[in-house]
């Protein structure tokens, strides 16, 4: 039987102690793992994150939820302007501006969301988002709050980021490289 009290691990094997647990600050008969032993110090490092396993092991992870849920937002702006979901206030032409935006949007966002050709995607979607701020939304005010460009720069800058930083281990491109995250084998 375990017995948890601050900061000790008691374990206790005597069915006759069962009765009498110890009271707080007291030691049961039978094996002790305070906090300098063995097993504590297992336990801890089991259960502490440091610094370093945040970058080897989380930022890796985490760059891959950015770029999937970042490409599955701007996928929504292309479905928008094709296929007419999220109902918007006006259509967009089939062969305009807009249109071929829209392509980009949601081709290049389904891409993004697997992982697939990340970097030259990402490449691609930047500069789309660069122009389509500077030619629909910087004309309107100087400001991207007054202008409606908010979204524009932030996938601008996230997207050219992709491009250095790669997708992640979670895709097609990681996968391909066998650079993919994998559980580790005990």
């Amino acid at each position: 039987m375990l017995w948890l009290s601050p900061g000790k691990l008691i374990a206790r094997h005597r069915p006759s102690e069962a009765a009498n647990p110890p009271r707080r600050g007291e030691q049961a008969a039978g094996a002790v793992c305070g906090p300098g032993s063995r097993i504590q110090a297992i336990i801890k490092k089991e259960i502490s994150m440091t610094t370093k396993d945040l970058e080897i092991i989380w930022a890796p992870r985490v760059l891959s939820i950015v770029r999937i849920v970042a490409a599955l937002l701007f996928m929504e702006h292309g479905t928008q302007k094709l296929l007419g979901f999220p109902p918007a206030d006006h259509v967009t032409a089939a062969f305009s501006l807009g249109w071929y935006a829209g392509v980009l949007e949601m081709c290049g966002g389904a891409l993004l969301v697997i992982g697939l050709f990340t970097r030259p995607v990402a490449f691609v979607l930047s500069g789309l988002m660069a122009f389509a701020y500077f030619l629909a939304h910087f004309p309107r005010a100087f400001y991207p709050v007054l202008n409606g460009g908010d979204a524009a720069i932030l996938f601008c800058f996230l997207f050219f980021y992709l491009v250095f930083a790669g997708p992640g281990p979670w895709s097609v491109d990681a996968w391909r490289s066998n650079k993919a995250f994998l559980p580790p084998r005990d």
